[in-house]
């Protein structure tokens, strides 16, 4: 495998293969205002009913062949500061530790570990859990904030691709930063990406396989971003 960095996205390529997601930073300086219209559709609210049943069994597995026998799981990450174009890769072997029904993991890009139990999309795994027909805001707002989630099927074009894994599926979280020439609306300054395995009866079902980062927050220069990413490679028992 080999890894690149495009100006517009930390992506994993395979060895003559495709890029596996479309650029993900398109939106980040995008204006935007929350809309009560704007709802998640039914796929993709069944979408994270698939999710988030898999983040459990995930959960479930951890805690017991991983937190509890104190084992590892192997990634690989990288990061490219504000202005670079290539990132520096390295392999992790981490520990995960279990603490108020949530995981975390002490060394890799991004410590916590994604569960139904995480503030960022516990409601939206209870809700659709409880009644996927039922209305769902795609954005709203949190202090002087504001995210919008999407879901992507495994061979949308934004998340594996037509020629992708159809055993994946992932889910875009914005988030914007109020606007201060407009109240009503906000500037969208990260953009995250997690890509999570839905195949069943495999151990890395749930397992969040790909998640990166981009964003502005950080960059002091007009147009430069921040990357971060890893992948799941192995379970280390």
């Amino acid at each position: 495998m080999k890894y690149l960095l495009t100006l517009s996205l930390l992506t994993l390529i395979g060895c003559g293969g495709e890029p596996q997601q479309n650029d993900m930073t398109a939106t980040i300086g995008e204006v935007r205002a929350l809309s009560a219209d704007d709802n998640l559709t039914d796929i993709e609210k069944n979408g994270f009913v698939d999710i988030c049943q898999a983040l459990d069994a995930q959960k479930d597995y951890l805690d017991q062949f991983i937190v509890n026998t104190n084992k590892t799981i192997q990634l690989s990450a990288g990061v490219a500061n504000c202005g670079q174009t290539t990132p520096t890769f390295s392999t992790l072997n981490e520990k995960v530790t279990s603490s108020g029904g949530e995981l975390s993991m002490t060394g890799a890009p991004f410590k916590d570990v994604l569960t139904t139990n995480s503030a960022l999309i516990k409601e939206f795994c209870a809700k659709t859990i409880a009644d996927a027909s039922q209305q769902l805001a795609r954005g709203f707002s949190v202090g002087s904030r504001a995210r919008w989630f999407s879901v992507y099927k495994g061979q949308d074009e934004k998340c594996n691709g037509p020629n992708g894994s159809k055993d994946e599926m992932c889910i875009k979280m914005e988030t914007g930063v109020k606007n201060t020439e407009n109240a009503n609306s906000y500037i969208i300054q990260d953009v995250e990406v997690f890509k999570v395995s839905i195949k069943t009866n495999e151990d890395k079902y749930g397992m969040v396989v790909d998640r990166t980062l981009a964003t502005s927050v950080t960059c002091s220069q007009k147009g430069d971003k921040y990357y971060k990413g890893q992948r799941f490679v192995q379970y280390n028992l």
